[in-house]
């Protein structure tokens, strides 16, 4: 599909090629969001501070993230020894996922919050086959539904 919608919007459809390309590359089975964190429901609080995480939304089934013990609900604070919550650069889901990806076979240092406790993952990368069309993906999904935008 976002082969699809790059050749509509855009005549180089290299922009999206990593998020389409089969064989090289692998990832780890995780679906990511972006989240604003505390949410902001309700009355903005003065003198709060704001920040963007990333968060897993969902585990592929028998995918290395399942076997490793990543779970939903869990947050990204670093990547291969790139810390994701430096105050210095907002890390988008693509971001992470391109952090996540890499060739099959190859490892993958994942440190993440849980419940407040800082857990660390070595995943291997590996194809990921996608459960509802029995394809195979190389994606590490993201999704922006949960980001609420700021305004200064």
């Amino acid at each position: 599909m976002a082969e699809k919608l790059a050749s509509i919007f855009f005549k180089d459809n290299d922009l999206f090629s990593p998020l389409t390309r089969e064989g090289d590359i692998c990832g780890v089975g995780v679906h990511l969001a972006l989240v604003h964190d505390p949410p902001m429901y309700g009355a903005a609080r003065p003198g709060t501070a704001y920040r963007y995480i990333n968060v897993v939304s969902s585990v592929e089934s028998k995918a290395p993230a399942e076997k490793a013990g990543l779970k939903a609900g869990d947050i990204i604070l670093e990547v291969d020894g790139t810390n994701l919550d430096d105050g210095q650069q907002l890390y988008l889901p693509d971001d992470v996922a391109d952090l996540i990806r890499g060739p099959e076979g190859s490892e993958v240092a994942v440190v993440v919050e849980r419940r407040g406790a800082r857990m660390r993952f070595l995943l291997t990368r590996a194809p990921i086959y996608d459960q509802t069309s029995a394809s195979k993906t190389n994606l590490v999904e993201f999704s922006f539904a949960d980001v609420v935008p700021v305004t200064p």
